[in-house]
């Protein structure tokens, strides 16, 4: 048995982006494609595509662009959503448009892929109260953290490459 799930958000497509800041550049609504072709043991052949059968339902990412940043809700997580066996009777069945293939092109250059991995070398609380992380070099990244709270608790990060002296 095997699932696909898919996680979306405005990005580059929706988000905030360019220097006026404005949102939606290029569209005002996220989507999905996929088709994966699949060819079994025994050389049967199956293509499996995005199609009315697929379901939507809203997540935690409330937002993920260029210049506003991320907004992660993690009371909104589904745990499984993207394994066999889970339960998407709540769900709504996605709405199928028909744009055509001519604007779609395969991915050009290679993978994004973790090259390495940095501990903080440094962590400080800064005179105003913030918790501050130095990894000891300027880097280009994606954070990997756990937190624990209460429901609704709010954790803002922001990424810098230089500190006053309030930190």
């Amino acid at each position: 048995e095997n699932a696909i799930g898919i996680t979306i958000a405005d990005g580059w497509w929706s988000g905030k982006v360019g220097l006026t800041g404005l949102s939606c550049q290029y569209g005002d609504r996220v989507a999905a494609l996929f088709q994966i072709d699949v060819e079994y043991e025994d050389g049967s052949r199956e293509v499996i595509c995005s199609d009315s059968d697929c379901k939507s339902h809203e997540g935690p990412e409330r937002y993920a662009d260029l210049f506003v940043g991320e907004k992660y809700d993690a009371r909104l997580e589904q745990d499984g959503f993207s394994t066999c066996g889970f339960d998407a009777r709540d769900w709504t069945a996605v709405t199928v448009k028909e744009y055509g293939f001519s604007n779609l092109r395969a991915q050009y250059g290679g993978p994004v892929k973790v090259c390495k991995v940095l501990r903080p070398v440094k962590v400080w609380k800064a005179p105003n109260g913030d918790v501050l992380l130095d990894t000891g070099q300027v880097l280009a990244g994606k954070l990997r953290m756990r937190v624990r709270g209460e429901a609704g608790c709010e954790v803002r990060l922001e990424h810098t490459e230089t500190l006053d002296k309030q930190g």
